[in-house]
């Protein structure tokens, strides 16, 4: 069981920062997708893409391929033999050494069919939400992680249930928010958080994050019981990403730029 529980762990906190993508998919599809302002319709998306050449959807796969060991480690000056890739919901690599720990992860979370599509799949998705939908959104992706096929216990899935109310009563709290960052792709946002940049460029939009320093302190779990361990962990972690939002932004911004450059011709 507490083998699990890391993995458990961080495929909900991977979804935290996905919410917004989940909870687009209801309002913008592919086929038609949806804008209160009017854009991303048929007839202006063909007109907005005439002469434009396109990311192809295939790239969804190949995040590790675009973001490799190689780069991350010249970046972030650490040895590419001591960095661990783990392929979950995009790449994810990290790093660590005494009391300094590496993170870096990329998550291609559209390819739109066109690129006016994407730009108004982008607008939706980072607009941010409320506390009341993001809470419905968590809960709504706690529902999904205990139906992953690694899920496939009574016990795995208690696990995600007690994690997936601490991370709704904790990532809820007043909503989800972004503000804009100049200068990277065609446009570039980034989640207040958890330090999560969201990147679109043509009709591609990806997610990273990033991190290098400290290790964070060991949550003080005095007083806690066995039923709110993952409650006061996971805030301790919140505090611990609020408390290096610098770094964090800086270093996904890295990472962006990475992927920026790895991304094929076109």
């Amino acid at each position: 069981m507490m083998k699990f529980a890391p993995n458990a762990f961080l495929m909900l906190a991977l979804c935290t920062g996905l919410i917004a993508c989940d909870t687009e998919k209801k309002s913008a599809t592919d086929a038609e997708p949806a804008s209160p302002q009017g854009d991303g319709n048929k007839a202006s998306d063909v007109a907005s893409d005439v002469g434009k050449a396109l990311f192809d959807k295939s790239l969804s796969k190949k995040a590790c391929e675009i973001l490799t060991a190689a780069k991350v480690a010249e970046a972030f000056n650490v040895p590419e033999s001591e960095l661990k890739q783990l392929k979950m919901m995009g790449c994810i690599y990290t790093w660590e050494k005494g009391d300094q720990e590496l993170h870096a992860r990329l998550s291609i979370s559209s390819i739109a069919k066109t690129e006016g599509r994407a730009v108004t799949w982008f607008k939706n998705a980072t607009k941010g939400m409320s506390q009341a939908e993001t809470k419905a959104a968590m809960a709504s992706i706690k529902t999904k992680a205990k139906k992953d096929a690694k899920v496939d216990s009574k016990a795995k899935k208690k696990i995600v249930d007690k994690m997936g109310d601490a991370a709704i009563g904790i990532n809820s709290n007043g909503g989800i928010q972004f503000r804009d960052i100049a200068g990277l792709g065609d446009e570039a946002r980034l989640q207040l958080g958890d330090g999560a940049v969201w990147v679109r460029v043509d009709n591609m939009m990806f997610i990273v994050t990033g991190y290098k320093g400290k290790q964070p302190p060991p949550p003080s779990l005095k007083g806690a019981d066995l039923k709110n361990i993952a409650k006061v962990a996971m805030a301790a972690t919140k505090k611990w990403t609020q408390d290096t939002m610098v770094e964090r932004e800086r270093d996904a911004i890295t990472v962006a730029k990475l992927v920026l450059k790895g991304l094929p011709k076109h």
